[in-house]
């Protein structure tokens, strides 16, 4: 989780998402300078922070986050906005919250294959119970 989480900080914070308005065709036309200016100062601070971070990552961390960034950019749009709203949420949630959600996290990747799959399904029935549930009830 927390690869993930500094994986999409720094995706969003170096411009991979920035500037929400412009499409990719306008992204070529705008220039770096020309964005950076038109950054807030917090904004600037972030994307420091986050190249410092770059710097000090080893060449095998570089590159696995090169592969992730390019995985993102394989799902589609509705996907991509999906998981930047959940990071968002995350982000928004206390610390110790967001430590509780780390530490289940990690048990759940230690979790063999075939167990994560199982409980993905599980919770993924029990959600659409709960939807299917709630649908009933609101119709009524």
């Amino acid at each position: 989780m927390n690869k993930l989480i500094l994986t999409l900080s720094l995706l969003i914070s170096c411009g991979a998402f920035a500037q929400e308005n412009i499409t990719t065709e306008q992204t070529s036309t705008v220039s770096a300078p020309e964005r950076w200016k038109n950054l807030s100062e917090d904004e600037k601070n972030r994307i420091r922070e986050n190249y410092r971070k770059w710097k000090s990552m080893s060449p095998e961390q570089r590159q696995q986050l090169k592969q992730r960034y390019h995985a993102f950019r394989k799902f589609n749009p509705e996907a991509r906005a999906r998981m930047l709203k959940n990071y968002k949420r995350f982000k928004q949630l206390p610390p110790e919250r967001q430590k509780q959600i780390r530490e289940k996290y990690r048990r759940f990747m230690s979790l063999p294959p075939a167990e994560r799959k199982k409980r993905i399904e599980f919770w993924s029935k029990r959600r659409n119970k709960i939807r299917e549930h709630r649908w009933k009830r609101n119709r009524h």
